[in-house]
Order: structure tokens, then sequence, then C-alpha cells
């Protein structure tokens, strides 16, 4: 489908009010419940981390969708408690059985219980978890969904429950929920944050590579970039892009996604 179309398409169904509709319908969805992706999605997010966490940790899992199978996942890794925060009580509890029959059918065993909370009020629930409580965050496609003007403060929040010690393990999508390339940077800033797109469902913050890295900095943690992705054709020309985009970088106009490690800032005071 042409981005023009789908792009039409969603901003009328979100004018319309339709979007609660769809998502039950499950034409627009927060993830589908597929186990043995959500086991290879934490896998790759623990493997990256495993070697610097305590022998019995907690872990925070942001934007968790469908899913709340990483809670069994990470309880088989050592996990004495598991976290979930999102916009919405998405999740299915189904998911938690479904995800120890994966276990006990590749590796022979699962946890028979886990413990986890989880939380439906966003930026809100953060302030339930106690500070420097949190050994392992992570996310995966999910930031680039959090408004603009609340990453700051979430990832703050983040900085503020993570434990001495403690690292996040994220991975951004920095592509267009429209025609997986960079169409959403056509837009002024005044439309693409306003009601429209909000309501629309295919929103994201639209910052780059370095803009992100800023972010993390002055959220108090130090950037380590594991893994870069880069568009794999052509993407818009310059002229094309909204005038207070034609100045990014090359490198923030061609990297569709990157997989970054956090840890506190040596000179953090948080």
């Amino acid at each position: 489908m042409p981005w023009w179309l789908k792009f039409g398409g969603k901003i009328a169904t979100g004018a319309l009010g339709l979007g609660r509709v769809l998502h039950v319908l499950g034409v627009y969805s927060h993830g589908r419940v597929d186990v043995s992706r959500h086991y290879e999605v934490f896998s790759r997010h623990y493997d990256a981390v495993q070697d610097t966490l305590p022998e019995h940790f907690t872990m925070l899992e942001l934007g968790p969708g469908y899913s709340l199978a990483s809670a069994v996942f990470a309880a088989a890794a050592g996990a004495k408690h598991t976290y979930f925060v999102d916009e919405g009580a998405y999740a299915h509890t189904a998911s938690i059985e479904e995800a120890q029959r994966l276990l006990r059918t590749t590796h022979g065993s699962a946890p028979d219980s886990v413990a986890y909370t989880y939380l439906t009020e966003g930026l809100v629930s953060l302030a339930r978890i106690p500070d420097a409580s949190i050994d392992f965050i992570f996310s995966n496609s999910v930031l680039e969904h959090v408004r603009k003007d609340e990453l700051l403060p979430l990832m703050r929040e983040c900085r503020r429950v993570l434990a001495p010690g403690g690292v996040c393990s994220h991975w951004i999508d920095l592509k267009d929920h429209l025609g997986a390339s960079l169409h959403s940077l056509r837009f002024s800033e005044a439309f693409w944050e306003g009601p429209l797109v909000a309501r629309a469902g295919f929103y994201t913050n639209r910052l780059r590579y370095s803009q992100l890295r800023t972010l993390f900095t002055r959220a108090g943690f130090a950037c380590r970039v594991l893994t870069t992705a880069q568009f794999t054709g052509p993407t818009l020309q310059a002229a094309k892009l909204h005038p207070q985009f034609r100045a990014l970088s090359e490198k923030d106009l061609t990297t569709a996604g990157m997989h970054v490690l956090l840890n506190a800032a040596e000179d953090d005071s948080v």
C-alpha cells in the first residue's frame, strides 16, 4: 500500500474515533502473542547484558504489548521479579502459560511460577517503582513511539529506578510506520505533534540517531551503540523533507535502527 494511502486512511480512522474498534478487531495491534518470537527478542537483549547482571536480578520491560512472556524467560535466567510498564492494559495473561510450555518443550523445564508487576499508566506508573531497584531494563521497538515531550522524562525515570551497576538495552526502530522510510519527516512539528497524528496509530517521535544519543546523555546515561541498521533502499530526497530536517547529517538520515546499552554516567549525581 502506498505510504500516502495508509497515511490518509489512518488519519481518517483516527479522526472518526475508530482506532479502539480496530484494535479490538486486530487491525491495529501492539504485537501478536507469539511467545517464540518474544523469546528471541528477550534473548537478544539478555545476551547483551547477562555478564553484568547479579545472579538474582530485577527486570523492567517497557512496552510489552500483548505478551508478558518475558517474565517467564527472565525467571528462568534468575530474575526474582519483573516489572512491566505500558500505556494501557493490552497484555494477555495466557502468554505466561504459553511461555512456560515453550520452555518445557525446548529446554526441558520452566519456572512453575513467576513474580511480576504489570503497570499500565505509562510514565505515571514508573513513579510506583522504588529508586535504584531495577538491574535490567529493556525495550524492543518501543521508545520511538513515546511522545517526543515525554521521552526525556521517561528516560530520567529509568535512570532513577536503575540500580547501581544496572544496565538498559533498547532496540529503537528509526523508520517511519507508513512506508518503512522517512515519510514522517515530510511534516511540520506542529502538525506531527498535534491531535490528528496522535489519534491515527502511526505516531513516532521522529528523533534521529544523534538526537537520541544526546537525549540519553541528558537523562544521565552513558550510551554505547552495539549495532545499527541501515536503510536498504533509497529514502527521501532532501528537497522532500520538511525544512527542519534538511540539515540532518547523513548518519541521521541513513540509520534505520539502533541497539543501545545504557549505564549510569560516571559523573551523574542522580
